[in-house]
């Protein structure tokens, strides 16, 4: 979960209260669950079908609602009143094709929506979609589930943020700062083929990068009709935009189309780390039969359940998986019985001849 003292830290970084122009913002009225987003996933296997209920809680819209990749497959309940979003499924062990954690950033009139809109049609937080598989033989069926929630690239001092680390309060908003930047520009180069001799000295030339962009001069007041958080990313967005044009601007011609197209991805998949922050996961699935194999935080007899959140795969990826199967004993014994007439005969026979 999402601590008073977590949200409090990352509210202070995100919103720049130090470096924003003399403008002052009161941290302690804010309401610590105000932002938090909840995703409760269930997936229950049965045996010729299985069924999921995806349930998002919030007590805002600022931070984006996850939506599902085949809308139509779903029957789609919304409480606005509560801040709820449901979808709730029923499928074959055929369609094999459920991906729910995708950006829904629909409400353009939001800020962190708009940032992040370059991703929609991307795979979402999933590696692939959540494999739930059937297998049948004659004396028994086997049922599992894999999935896989793809690792995030951090810079070391959002990872303490994300961690809830008591380090984070020595945490120099500057600094935070230029990890970001620094990181963007690493890993953008490290994405486009400009040769290695190239990418060192495009590296080695933006150390300086804040000497050219002085991001303290960016910093908007806060406005009215934004939220904070809103405010805190549309500040970073400035920084970041003004770095971008920074590198550009020392890139050779031939490699600028590429450069900004990558720039692009890095940011936005940034941009989805800062909202992942805000977010708690709970899957959880039941199997049929006898679980045989599951990595879940916690189980209840058929019930699996995993509970995480960023820092579970901010350096790697988080993987799900169980497989549990369900024995026909009718038919073991069937077939013992067949083997054991079979044998018999056979032993009949031999003496016989």
């Amino acid at each position: 979960m999402v601590s008073m003292k977590k949200q409090y830290i990352i509210f202070k970084i995100l919103a720049l209260s130090i470096i924003a122009g003399g403008c002052t913002i009161d941290l302690e009225d804010l309401d610590s669950d105000r932002f938090r987003h909840d995703n409760h996933l269930l997936i229950n296997l049965q045996e010729n079908f299985y069924k999921i209920d995806f349930t998002q809680y919030s007590e805002s819209d600022i931070i984006p609602f996850f939506m599902i990749s085949n809308p139509d497959d779903w029957a789609l309940v919304v409480d606005s009143s509560r801040m709820v979003v449901q979808y709730k499924g029923t499928f074959d062990y055929g369609q094999n094709n459920v991906s729910p954690f995708q950006i829904n950033a629909s409400n353009q009139e939001r800020v962190i929506h708009d940032v992040l809109s370059p991703i929609l049609d991307n795979g979402g937080l999933l590696e692939s979609p959540i494999a739930i598989i059937r297998s049948n033989f004659f004396i028994y069926k086997k049922y599992s589930i894999d999935a896989a929630f793809n690792s995030r690239v951090l810079p070391n001092q959002l990872k303490l943020i994300a961690q809830g680390s008591d380090e984070v309060d020595e945490i120099d908003i500057f600094d935070l700062i230029d990890e970001i930047i620094q990181l963007l520009y690493l890993e953008t180069l490290r994405s486009v083929e400009i040769g290695f001799n190239h990418e060192q000295t495009y590296l080695g030339s933006i150390d300086a990068w804040s000497d050219d962009v002085a991001p303290d001069s960016l910093i908007m007041d806060p406005k009215d009709d934004l939220s904070m958080i809103e405010f805190a990313i549309n500040n970073l967005s400035l920084i970041i935009d003004a770095a971008e044009q920074n590198l550009v601007s020392k890139i050779d011609p031939q490699y600028v189309s590429d450069v900004q197209a990558m720039w692009i991805e890095k940011k936005t998949d940034l941009y989805l780390s800062l909202i992942l922050l805000f977010n708690d996961f709970k899957v959880a699935a039941l199997m049929p039969g006898n679980v045989s194999a599951h990595n879940a935080s916690e189980s209840y007899g058929d019930t699996l359940v995993w509970n995480f959140s960023l820092p579970n795969f901010a350096e790697k990826d988080y993987i799900i998986n169980a497989s549990s199967r369900i024995v026909y004993k009718n038919r073991v014994i069937g077939c013992l019985v067949i083997a054991a007439l079979i044998i018999l005969g056979v032993i009949r026979k031999k003496y016989k001849l």
